[in-house]
């Protein structure tokens, strides 16, 4: 929701990028794809080596060039149109398996505990669920909640970077971004809600 007003500030740019990509002959599977290599590369910068360090920051660098990817990769199938029903459902595929990835890397090279890690996960899953099952009944929650995938990417990578020069505790940090996921899913559900009953008022 607070990055919505940037993303359409930052259009032309993005716009740009997607005509160059498209140039190049890329396909928008193309993107999802290297979406899921630097996720896997991230986990694997993780998973060898010592935290907190500056391969850390290579692994948090691989991890927002995953959120990159599948940034571009919805703006290039609309400028190539080739929107498809299983284009959406291959991509918020990927959207998740990447954030999964990433937090299971985080879990392995002992960041963050399994409980925080789990509790992150699930609630991260659900916000994208209610958004999901709401357009299946018609309902658009776009823009609803305070805690969307962007924002998530974005905030949990800051505060990887700042454990890096200033090491704390980072579960306080999965604890809290938790809090403000559930607030998002009470939002989306509150919305679903009132739409559903204004349908038979």
């Amino acid at each position: 929701m607070v990055l919505s007003k940037i993303k359409d500030k930052l259009n032309p740019y993005t716009m740009s990028i997607v005509k160059q990509l498209s140039q190049m002959g890329l396909y928008p599977w193309h993107l999802s794809f290297l979406s899921i290599i630097f996720a896997l590369s991230s986990l694997s910068v993780l998973y060898y080596y010592e935290h907190p360090s500056l391969y850390t920051l290579m692994a948090v660098l691989l991890f927002l060039l995953a959120g990159l990817m599948d940034a571009l990769d919805g703006a290039l199938a609309r400028y190539r149109d080739m929107v498809t029903s299983w284009g959406a459902f291959y991509d918020s595929f990927i959207d998740r398996t990447v954030e999964i990835i990433f937090i299971f890397g985080l879990l392995i090279s002992a960041l963050i505990s399994s409980i925080p890690a789990y509790l992150y996960i699930v609630t991260s899953i659900l916000i994208s669920y209610s958004r999901a099952r709401a357009e299946g009944l018609g309902i658009s929650l776009s823009g609803i909640g305070i805690m969307e995938r962007a924002e998530r990417i974005i905030i949990l990578s800051l505060f990887i970077v700042l454990y890096i020069f200033v090491p704390f505790n980072l579960d306080l940090i999965i604890y809290i971004l938790v809090l403000i996921n559930s607030i998002t899913i009470i939002q989306r559900i509150y919305k679903v809600y009132t739409k559903s009953r204004s349908r038979y008022d």
